[in-house]
């Protein structure tokens, strides 16, 4: 994925799960337009387990590599059509949902 800045993955996983922006576009950060709260999944641990969950990514941790892994699996194919691991799990979360808001444009 070429995205870089987490302002960018936050608007890509936020497509992903229906979530519009309501923050100014000079901010820094991303605010639910729908509640008014700061989402800040890759920060929040309450964030990053409703994304997980509202999109099915599963999280295992890789204890060879010392990663969490994120997995998604889209169910059209027989194997995980996303899949990303960092060793902060919360950030593996928010990259599997911004691969997955990116293939939504």
């Amino acid at each position: 994925m070429k995205t870089e800045t987490d302002k960018e993955l936050l608007e890509l996983a936020a497509k992903a799960v229906g979530i519009e922006n309501g923050a100014s576009p000079e901010s820094k950060q991303f605010v639910n337009k729908e509640t008014g709260f700061v989402w800040k999944p890759h920060l929040d641990d309450g964030d990053s387990r409703r994304l997980q969950v509202a999109l099915k990514i599963d999280l295992v941790f890789d204890y060879f590599e010392n990663k969490w892994e994120a997995l998604f699996y889209d169910g059209a194919q027989s194997e995980y059509s996303e899949f990303e691991s960092d060793p902060d799990p919360k950030r593996a979360v928010l990259l599997v949902a911004a691969a997955i808001g990116e293939k939504m444009k």
